[in-house]
């Protein structure tokens, strides 16, 4: 039997043994900055927090508020003088959209897991009434 088979075997565990070092101190260090990053972001959202307010600057939470003009939320239409209807039988309950189909498969597939959902229109454009 020639020797250089097993001449190669001996090369190859040498050379996989010299590998195993450079590549798990890369992994490591991989590792520590990405957790290093995690930690970094995590201190600079709370730095944020603290810098615009919160409950210790006397800033209520959103469900404490009860000038609903606070948050943007303007008055709902008028009804007529003497209406006993919710809304005036010429203004309509709810003007179908094309996002209609989307939108409560959205908020359904998230129901457990949550998520930020943001709606953009204009003022009683129907993104409050949908939800």
């Amino acid at each position: 039997m020639t020797a250089w088979p097993l001449a190669l075997a001996g090369a190859l565990v040498t050379a996989l043994a010299g590998l195993t070092k450079p590549v798990t101190v890369a992994v490591t260090q991989w590792w520590a900055d990405r957790a290093r990053s995690d930690l970094e972001q995590r201190d600079r959202a709370r730095n944020l927090e603290q810098a615009v307010g919160g409950r210790e600057r006397g800033l209520p939470l959103a469900g404490e508020v009860t000038d609903r003009a606070l948050l943007g939320i303007h008055p709902s239409i008028p009804l007529p003088p003497g209406a006993d209807r919710p809304l005036a039988p010429d203004l309509p309950l709810y003007i179908p959209r094309d996002l209609d189909g989307d939108l409560p498969a959205w908020v359904t597939a998230h129901r457990e897991s949550g998520g930020f959902l943001l709606l953009v229109g204009p003022a009683a454009s129907g993104k409050t009434r949908r939800i």
